[in-house]
């Protein structure tokens, strides 16, 4: 059900029609390719800036509360080590 409106696209290159997909990719469909390689580049940075950073900061910092995350915590504000 998901996938079906991708199949009728892909079902739809191969009936002969009035040159819609010529017209397209005459006009618009380098500008749409570039865009969206754009996004899908700029997105790929942020996520790394972003994964990289976090990442760096857990491993290099303490934070409050890190004690409570191997499970050990007795309640949620305060921590008891047995």
């Amino acid at each position: 059900m998901i996938a079906l409106p991708v199949v009728v696209v892909l079902l739809n290159i191969f009936v002969p029609g009035q040159g819609t997909w010529r017209h397209l990719a005459a006009t618009v469909l380098p500008g749409y390719v570039g865009n969206s390689l754009a996004l899908m580049m700029g997105v790929a940075f942020g996520v790394m800036v972003g994964g990289v950073s976090t990442a760096w900061l857990t491993t290099m910092c303490r934070f409050p509360g890190g004690a409570c995350s191997n499970g050990r915590c007795c309640c949620r504000w305060r921590c008891r080590h047995t």
